[in-house]
């Protein structure tokens, strides 16, 4: 959680913001927790649930995938960080809304 707060505080002005995948815009917290499970998701697995991320950052041997969901209707500005280890295994993540 510590990799991801910091990629958090120091590079989310730096992030690309794009057009995620449906799937995302559509996702709650509680579907999160339910396809999302530290140390057993991979990143194929995630491919396949929401397609390719908007931006990737590495910091060492970690690697951290970020979806962005952007609703001009509410005014909300949702982003997914996703951290994952050496095995491509999700380490942790979280939700910024």
């Amino acid at each position: 959680m510590k990799g991801v707060a910091s990629l958090l505080l120091c590079g989310l002005l730096f992030i690309e913001c794009g057009a995620s995948s449906e799937q995302f815009k559509q996702a709650s917290s509680q579907m999160l927790k339910q396809v999302i499970i530290v140390g057993s998701t991979t990143q194929e697995d995630l491919k396949k649930q929401f397609g390719r991320p908007d931006s990737e950052e590495i910091n060492g041997e970690k690697k951290t995938w970020i979806y962005e969901n952007v609703s001009f209707t509410n005014i909300k500005n949702t982003s997914l960080l996703i951290e994952f280890d050496k095995n491509s295994f999700v380490e942790d993540y979280i939700l910024v809304s």
